[in-house]
């Protein structure tokens, strides 16, 4: 069974579906991913939805020029769980100046926010590292 958290990222996840928002969200989800590195961004997931669109995302926003693994194993509760990674200076180099993301700051650049994407660069950064509980569930 989903969790609730799930369940809201995936119907995210389906609502990402043109160009201006993959663009937006990729930018929110780098910007707030848990590892940034000179040499490997790592993104770790339980969400299928998430993963797949972090494929389409990446080939999207690229356009293919930057190569990614996303793996898929079985965690010690049972749960899936998928690891998105870029690895190597080059890839991230790229991959990061395409949005001017510095490492050591991680500033906010509103100019990345296009034609009204505010709202879909936030749920890149819920994708990214964010939760939310049940408001039904009995406590």
């Amino acid at each position: 069974m989903a969790s609730f958290s799930n369940s809201v990222k995936e119907e995210i996840c389906s609502s990402i579906n043109d160009k201006d928002k993959r663009y937006a969200c990729l930018y929110g989800i780098l910007l707030y991913c848990r590892h940034i590195s000179e040499r490997r961004i790592l993104i770790q997931t339980e969400s299928e939805a998430f993963a797949k669109l972090l494929s389409i995302l990446t080939n999207s926003v690229y356009e293919g020029k930057i190569p990614y693994s996303l793996e898929k194993s079985e965690r010690s509760n049972g749960a899936a769980g998928y690891t998105f990674t870029i690895d190597g200076y080059d890839a991230v180099f790229e991959a990061l100046s395409f949005y001017g993301i510095s490492i050591s700051s991680r500033e906010i650049n509103l100019t990345h926010i296009v034609n009204n994407s505010l709202n879909v660069f936030l749920a890149g950064v819920f994708l990214a590292c964010g939760s939310v509980t049940d408001p039904y569930k009995a406590v």
